[in-house]
Formats: structure tokens, C-alpha cells, sequence
């Protein structure tokens, strides 16, 4: 890149006309185009590449891998909890008041398990529930965190080919 190239680069970052995240773009299509071993860089500028390479892997890594991972994950425990306490409280309902053992001492023992399976799997519910709404919450805040890695590396290796 030359240094026309660079400080025209800088300029459009610092007027806001786009942010360094176009411009990690354009470094990565320079990348694409350029071998950091045969171009004859110094130590530094190559592990600064490195480093920017890498932040950009785990931005992707997070937001294309890791989060839709955990909702799948998330989303298929919380489906199968739901189901598991429809079927305790199904099976509370069969053994209600109307039920012809409910004088019987192992009657009574069975529909207080049926209970307690039912509170427990509801606690797990909305713990599971609650789980999902922090992660999305969470979801913008650890991108950008990742983001900003990605932009401090696109600077360094931006600094370091003056």
C-alpha cells in the first residue's frame, strides 16, 4: 500500500466518511493479495499483521460460530424443558383430587415427586430463559469488543507501514 494510499485511508477515517472497520477491509483484501513472508516486512509489521489477522478471526469466529451455537444450544434446552414440565404438570393434574388412590400413602408419595419434578423443571426453565436473554444482551457488547481488537491491529499495522 502506498503512502498516498495510507494517509488517504486515515483521512476518510478521521472525516467519519467510513469507519476502521472499512478499512480493516481493505487490509484484508490486501492480504488476500500479498504474502506477508515473501514481502520482505519487518518482525514487527508481520506480527502486527498476525495480530490483526487474528482479531479478525475472532470477530468472525464469534459472530458466525460461537453465538449461533450457544441459541441453538440454548433454544433446544429450552424447548425440551418445556416439554418436561408439561408432562409433570400433566402428570399433577392426573393425580389431583380426583383420583380414586389418593388415600394411599404411596399415592401421595407419587404425586408429591410428580410435584417437586414439575417446580424443578420449571425453575430450570426460566433459568435456561434467562440465560438466553443475557446472552443476546450481551451479544452487541462482546462484538464490539472483538471490533475494537480487530480496529487497534488495523491501526498498528496502518502506523507501522509509514
Amino acid at each position: 500500500m502506498s503512502s498516498f494510499t495510507r494517509r488517504a485511508l486515515v483521512v476518510v477515517v478521521i472525516t467519519g466518511l467510513a469507519s476502521l472497520a472499512d478499512v480493516s477491509g481493505l487490509l484484508a483484501a490486501e492480504t488476500a493479495t500479498e504474502k506477508p513472508a515473501a514481502s520482505g516486512r519487518s518482525p514487527e509489521l508481520s506480527d502486527a499483521w498476525r495480530k490483526w489477522e487474528t482479531a479478525r478471526l475472532r470477530v468472525r469466529q464469534y459472530a458466525e460460530l460461537e453465538y449461533p451455537l450457544l441459541v441453538r444450544r440454548l433454544d433446544n434446552e429450552i424447548q425440551l424443558t418445556a416439554a418436561e414440565l408439561a408432562m409433570h404438570q400433566r402428570e399433577v393434574q392426573a393425580f389431583g383430587p380426583s383420583s380414586n388412590f389418593r388415600y394411599s400413602k404411596a399415592f401421595s408419595y407419587t404425586l408429591e415427586r410428580a410435584k417437586l419434578a414439575a417446580l424443578e423443571a420449571e425453575l430450570r426453565l426460566k433459568e435456561l430463559q434467562e440465560q438466553r436473554m443475557l446472552l443476546q444482551r450481551g451479544r452487541a457488547d462482546k462484538l464490539r469488543l472483538l471490533e475494537l481488537e480487530q480496529d487497534a491491529a488495523a491501526e498498528r499495522v496502518i502506523e507501522l507501514r509509514e
